[in-house]
C-alpha cells in the first residue's frame, strides 16, 4: 500500500533539511573563525546558538530520512514504523518554533521561509496520511470466505 503523501511531504522537507544543515554548518565555521581570529567577546554565545540549531537541524533530517520508509510499508509495518513518522513531525514542530522564533529576531532569509512551509507541508501530509490509513486498510482488507457464502 503506497502513501504518496508522505513520501512527497518527507522528501522535500529531508531535502531542504539537508541544505539548511549544511549551511548551518558553513555558518558556525564562520562564526568561530570569525570571532576567534578578531578576538571579539560574545561570540561564544552565538555560536552555541548556531551549534544548537545545528543539532535540532541533523536529528530533524535523520528522522525525516528514516520516516521516508514508511511509504511503500504494508499496513502492519506501517503500523510499526508509525512511531518514527510522529517522532520525525514532532522534531519538524520543534523545528518550525526555532524557524519563527528566528524570525521574530530579525534573522530571517529565502530558505527559512522555504523550509518552514516545506515542515509544515510535511506534518500535514503525514497526519493526513496516517488520519486516513484505517480507511485503506478497511478498503483492501481480504474477503473472508465465511463471508462470501453468508450473503
Amino acid at each position: 500500500m503506497k502513501r504518496v503523501m508522505t513520501l512527497i511531504g518527507f522528501i522535500i522537507s529531508t531535502s531542504l533539511l539537508g541544505l539548511y544543515t549544511l549551511i548551518q554548518l558553513v555558518c558556525v565555521a564562520a562564526i568561530i573563525d570569525h570571532f576567534s581570529a578578531t578576538g571579539i567577546q560574545g561570540g561564544a554565545t552565538l555560536a552555541v546558538i548556531f551549534l544548537i540549531t545545528l543539532a535540532l537541524c541533523i536529528v530533524t533530517l535523520v528522522f525525516n530520512a528514516i520516516a521516508i520508509s514508511a511509504w511503500k510499508k504494508d499496513p502492519l509495518g506501517y503500523k510499526k514504523k508509525k512511531g518514527i513518522v510522529i517522532t520525525a513531525t514532532v522534531f519538524n514542530f520543534i523545528t518550525i518554533l526555532f524557524l519563527i522564533i528566528g524570525m521574530f529576531s530579525g534573522a530571517v532569509g529565502v530558505l527559512d521561509i522555504l523550509l518552514l512551509f516545506a515542515l509544515i507541508a510535511t506534518n500535514v501530509l503525514a497526519y493526513v496520511d496516517m488520519g486516513i490509513e484505517k480507511k485503506r486498510v478497511a478498503l483492501n482488507k481480504p474477503v473472508e470466505r465465511d463471508e462470501i457464502t453468508a450473503e
